[in-house]
């Protein structure tokens, strides 16, 4: 047997199932809910903000992304994730991404905050990574190191040669 009524504030759902009788209450109107739902010990009422439950709002876009918002003003606490701040690129050629993040003071422009761990700007990666590149340069050309008099009189003051007569034998002078 099955009644279904209906209460002012929801429906009252009768069910007889035999020896056992059970009773739901459908209610419509949240605040008269009972046992509501609860994150990190606190109720959910009404417009719960993430703030409220000290959950941190996280925002990841690419680099361009975030370029295109350049008059967004931080919210206190958000942390923003450039997906692709740092490029490395490797002597085989492979390539690894690595993101950056930022976190939002509620008063500052994003593109006016430090990146977190001192990561520096895209502009200042790349201009690192060009001096990087001459040093390495630098440091492979052995020509640049000593000059050519220098070679030529170092190489007049000591030669070695192997002995005729004794081919196990070097004879440096």
């Amino acid at each position: 047997m099955k009644n279904i009524g209906f209460h002012e504030r929801g429906a009252v759902v009768k069910v007889d199932f035999g020896s056992v009788e059970t009773r739901t209450r459908v209610e419509k109107d949240y605040d008269q809910l009972i046992n509501k739902p609860s994150i990190e010990g606190i109720v959910l009422e009404g417009d719960t903000l993430l703030s409220e439950l000290n959950a941190a709002t996280l925002l990841y876009h690419t680099e361009a992304e975030w370029e295109e918002r350049s008059a967004l003003i931080t919210t206190k606490g958000t942390i923003y994730v450039y997906s692709d701040h740092t490029k490395i690129i490797d002597p085989s050629g492979g390539i690894t991404i690595i993101p950056a993040i930022k976190i939002g003071d509620g008063v500052s422009y994003l593109s006016e905050l430090p990146f977190i761990g001192g990561g520096a700007s895209p502009e200042v990666e790349e201009e690192l990574h060009e001096v990087e590149n001459t040093v390495n340069a630098h440091v492979a050309d052995d020509a640049s190191h000593v000059s050519e008099e220098d070679r030529e009189e170092w190489n007049r003051k000591v030669s070695a040669k192997q002995d005729e007569d004794n081919p196990e034998m070097l004879i440096i002078y």
